[in-house]
């Protein structure tokens, strides 16, 4: 819910059927199959004024903070779905994967990616760790989003989640290249993009590239089991905080959430 002024707009959290499987997936070589769900995610990112850089240049400096404080959320909270993965990990390979990941969030020898993130909020005068303590802008479809990325891991298969984990690193690859386009858009300085720029970089994904090649010789439903769940749920995530921004056009509209 965001209040506007002297009324209310409600924020409706969709979460539509919108990456398609055709019938004969599991026939398919894995690398073809994959690609085919992420061909529509990335026709689906493209059609969002998200991601439309000549609608997001001309955004207001209140629509790109309240960019900064949702997106927090919605990338802030990953290390419940590393704990889910990694408590739930039959093998010490698998673990150390997990560890790995962790590892590469903290900057192994470097910054974190957290610390380069409240550079660039820094950038646009977002206090981070205020909205860590308050949540203010943590708001119901990010918290739903992230909850229902728990729900669903605990709920299915070791060869699904680990599909899911997989699915989510490949789309770091993705999104980042978008996101990055995006906050250029923003005429900060280079430096303070430097969270998203490694993130274009990073190759987490290919990690679980043979684990996910040897799934699919036994259990090809597990694996796009996984990756239609993070793909689906990912684009529709993108299109609420792309509905949230647009709506988000004036100084005076502040963040309501609903009644827990």
């Amino acid at each position: 819910m965001i209040l506007m002024e002297n009324y209310t707009v409600m924020l409706n959290y969709e979460n539509l059927d919108l990456i398609k499987i055709s019938p004969n997936i599991l026939d398919l070589d894995l690398n073809v199959a994959l690609e085919t769900l992420e061909t529509q995610y990335r026709e689906l990112l493209k059609e969002l004024p998200l991601f439309n850089v000549i609608v997001t240049k001309n955004w207001t400096f209140e629509q790109k903070r309240m960019f900064t404080k949702v997106f927090y959320h919605l990338r802030g909270h990953f290390y419940r779905f590393l704990w889910i993965i990694g408590s739930y990990a039959p093998g010490t390979t698998e673990k150390k994967i997990i560890l790995k990941n962790i590892f590469e969030e903290f900057g192994e020898t470097r910054r974190s990616h957290e610390l380069l993130y409240f550079d660039f909020a820094r950038a646009l005068q977002v206090d981070i760790e205020q909205e860590i303590i308050t949540e203010e802008n943590y708001v119901d479809f990010a918290r739903k989003f992230n909850k229902e990325h728990i729900d669903w891991l605990v709920e299915h298969n070791w060869n699904e989640k680990l599909a899911a984990f997989s699915a989510y690193e490949h789309l770091d690859n993705v999104d980042y290249n978008f996101l990055l386009a995006l906050t250029k858009s923003f005429g900060l300085e280079e430096e303070s993009l430097l969270f998203f720029k490694v993130h274009t970089k990073v190759e987490h994904y290919q990690a679980t590239e043979v684990f996910i090649h040897d799934i699919w010789g036994e259990d090809p439903r597990s694996i796009i089991n996984g990756f239609h769940f993070i793909y689906n749920h990912q684009i529709n995530m993108w299109k609420n905080l792309s509905k949230l921004i647009s709506i988000f056009s004036k100084n005076e509209v502040k963040v309501a959430k609903e009644p827990m």
